[in-house]
């Protein structure tokens, strides 16, 4: 079995005076929260020696002197805690900051975004990897005057919650709440001839849908009435397989 070590790194006076201050911005970001790797276990800190830090930046972020890694979380979510916002950022984390460290457990799981503390991004050219890191610290301070790293990425999140909501809960809704609105149990709603998929699109291309998060995986339609009474509405309008009861009136094609 064969391991990678790295090497110390050799930094000028000046060099080493920017590590010191970007990392104390990133460690002092009301945001982020940083945890000791004991073990194969996180333990959470709400601070880290000085002389912690300074061997970690010497070290890259390995083990040192009796100094253990520690880890900096710069977003994380879960099903419980957190929102999509701090989703959305561990999104943009992962598409603008390629060499951030992330992490996500399925659509109702978990996700995070960190880094190691004292590990240069670039460790070729200090001065690239240190500029590296204060954009970094640029967008985390940005975070505490507008919490988002995208709009663009949150929208497509929500989205993606929202599409897949259909198979989680929202079809088997949406059907009931229909049948309920065409005066028919759930299995009789084929007799109106309109396909799961294009019920399905009725749906989602209803106009004024609101999503809403709910929590961090998870959101809801604030129009959701008005858009079931809608596909309602078009369905008795195009009905196309009209039932022929001869002890009532019915809807007949035009």
């Amino acid at each position: 079995m064969t391991s990678s070590i790295r090497l110390q790194h050799v930094y000028s006076p000046d060099h080493y005076l920017r590590a010191v201050n970007v990392w104390k911005r990133l460690i002092d970001n009301h945001l982020t929260s940083i945890a000791h790797d004991e073990r194969g276990y996180s333990r959470y800190a709400d601070r880290i020696e000085d002389e912690h830090l300074y061997a970690l930046i010497v070290s890259d972020g390995e083990e040192t002197d009796g100094y253990g890694p520690v880890t900096l979380t710069l977003a994380e979510y879960c099903d419980y805690g957190g929102s999509c916002v701090d989703a959305a950022n561990v999104k943009s984390f992962d598409g603008e900051f390629g060499w951030v460290s992330t992490s996500t457990n399925g659509v109702h799981g978990s996700g995070s975004a960190w880094v190691q503390l004292g590990e240069l991004p670039d460790i070729d050219d200090i001065d690239n990897g240190l500029a590296m890191l204060e954009m970094l610290a640029d967008t985390m301070d940005g975070l505490t005057d507008y919490p988002l790293i995208s709009d663009e990425a949150h929208s497509e999140y929500v989205n993606e919650l929202a599409e897949e909501a259909w198979d989680q809960f929202l079809g088997w809704d949406v059907r009931s709440e229909l049948a309920e609105l065409l005066g028919c149990d759930e299995y009789h709603l084929d007799d109106f001839q309109f396909s799961e998929d294009e019920i399905r699109e009725l749906y989602y291309s209803f106009e004024d849908n609101e999503w809403n998060c709910e929590t961090a995986t998870s959101v809801v339609n604030g129009r959701h009435d008005e858009a079931v009474q809608a596909i309602a509405d078009h369905i008795i309008s195009e009905w196309r397989k009209p039932w022929v009861d001869p002890n009532q009136l019915t809807l007949t094609d035009a």
